[in-house]
């Protein structure tokens, strides 16, 4: 049964994602989301993982600590780093990124913020208007390349990331940040709300709204951890289309999270004016 939920999940997160660029209305989309549903408990698409593909259900807790992890000592190296490259030996870190910005080298201890892409990108795609506020800031950027269809895959490879950066780099392990870009957003949402005692503040970029209000994190089954704060920016016409902006704010709130929301007129997705506000509540807002 759990393989015919992933691909339920996968099929809303497919439509979330593909809908900005579909200028269909909102009702027809909800009805796609529905049939996603619908093939997800009959059993139509993929057949079953294998048992040795299979693992618990873990409800997006992370198991990493942060506080124990954070040994490493030195960001010798400033630009972008392919991690598989550096640290070889292990299939999990394939084609994830790490930026390290020349103010940060040497530094102390410096803020980390995991960037999450969207639909049919990859982990250096959102990197390319992020750097210059990376740069700016002083944080440092880790950008693994996610499939955002298997939750439990997309949760090992940033597990692992995460892990290998901690361990090499001068990491502030109180000062770990999430961002989830349009469909990568789906994965910041539940991450951050589960393991709000590992990434303190989590940025929503061209997000989506639970449907109808209701609870998403009831309805996975998510128990919440830590006190994340939370941003969710979204185009005034996304964020008032069916309430996504206040049903989400709602949701948040209703879970005990600070949140600020913000509607703007750019561009869906990651952006520089947009990035501007989100980089400067970091700063702001870091513990």
């Amino acid at each position: 049964m759990k393989h015919r939920i992933r691909i339920g999940r996968s099929a809303v997160r497919a439509t979330l994602a593909l809908r900005p660029a579909w200028r269909g209305s909102w009702p027809w989309t909800r009805g796609l989301v529905w049939l996603g549903l619908l093939g997800a408990v009959l059993g139509v698409g993929p057949s079953p993982v294998t048992a040795a593909q299979q693992t618990p259900d873990t409800n997006e807790r992370m198991t990493i600590r942060p506080q124990a992890l954070a040994t490493g000592t030195t960001t010798a190296h400033a630009g972008i780093q392919p991690l598989d490259s550096l640290f070889g030996g292990d299939s999990l870190l394939a084609e994830s990124w790490l930026y390290v910005p020349k103010r940060s080298v040497g530094a102390q201890r410096s803020p980390l913020l995991v960037v999450m892409h969207g639909f049919g990108k990859r982990g250096l795609s959102p990197l390319k208007v992020l750097i210059p506020f990376a740069d700016s800031t002083g944080i440092i950027l880790l950008a693994p390349t996610v499939t955002l269809q298997d939750t439990d895959l997309d949760r090992a490879k940033v597990e692992a990331a995460l892990r290998t950066v901690l361990g090499h780099y001068a990491i502030d392990p109180s000062k770990l940040g999430l961002y989830g870009e349009s469909a990568g957003s789906y994965h910041a949402l539940n991450w951050g709300y589960v393991n709000g005692d590992i990434f303190s503040l989590v940025i929503i970029d061209s997000g989506f709204g639970p449907f109808d209000g209701q609870d998403q994190f009831t309805n996975l089954g998510l128990t919440g951890h830590g006190t994340a704060k939370f941003y969710v920016a979204l185009r005034t016409a996304e964020f008032e289309n069916n309430n996504m902006g206040p049903d989400l704010t709602a949701l948040l709130q209703k879970a005990g999270r600070s949140v600020t929301p913000v509607k703007d007129e750019y561009d869906h997705g990651v952006n520089p004016q947009r990035a501007a506000g989100e980089f400067a509540w970091l700063m702001k807002n870091w513990p």
